[in-house]
């Protein structure tokens, strides 16, 4: 079957090329976790992560530090759900993410970029979730008057949106996306 995947990073991926997963032969954890390696979306989310931000900080970096953090940590709740009560499911750090239809790509913000290339991949095995469930990662907060700061990470929401996802079902308001095994294979360029 053909997929379509909006490739945001823009890189080059010739007709024919064959992705493929990386091998961490130097990262023994990610080698014993993920023994047949990671995809790039899981490289970049097991690298470790910091955000460094303008001195002084302001508001603004502390919202993106939170929001680069919580992405991290819903990844690696979404994979201890998968690991603990879906183990037949695939991992979100093995695959490439496409949509079933080119259309599917009106429901992600920012995806619609006319310099994103869209790329045609083929794939006989895929899987199609609700990324909407992807949520419930930081909290943050502050107050102006009193100029107190709050953050959090509230696992117990976390981990119901994870079984949301993994047990596939759809929200009203669904973000569809699939995820294919590698190996796969770049038919063209749309």
């Amino acid at each position: 079957m053909i997929y379509y995947h909006i490739n945001r990073h823009n890189t080059n991926m010739p007709t024919g090329l064959d992705l493929k997963l990386f091998k961490l032969d130097n990262d023994p954890q990610a080698k014993a976790f993920f023994p047949d390696g990671l995809s790039q979306h899981g490289v970049n989310y097991l690298s470790d992560k910091r955000y460094i931000s303008h001195s002084p900080a302001t508001l603004e970096d502390i919202k993106e530090s939170n929001s680069q953090l919580s992405e991290q940590l819903i990844e690696y709740t979404f994979e201890l759900v998968r690991r603990s009560l879906f183990p037949e499911k695939p991992s979100r750090l093995t695959p490439i993410f496409a949509l079933k239809n080119i259309e599917d790509s009106k429901q992600w913000e920012g995806f619609d970029n006319p310099e994103y290339p869209v790329y045609e991949i083929e794939s006989d095995s895929a899987i199609e979730l609700d990324a909407s469930f992807l949520k419930a990662g930081l909290t943050f907060g502050c107050c102006l008057s009193t100029g107190s700061f709050e953050q959090g990470y509230e696992p117990i929401p976390c981990w119901e949106q994870a079984v949301m996802y993994w047990s596939g079902k759809f929200s009203d308001n669904p973000k569809r996306e699939v995820l294919i095994p590698l190996p796969a294979k770049v038919l063209r360029r749309l």
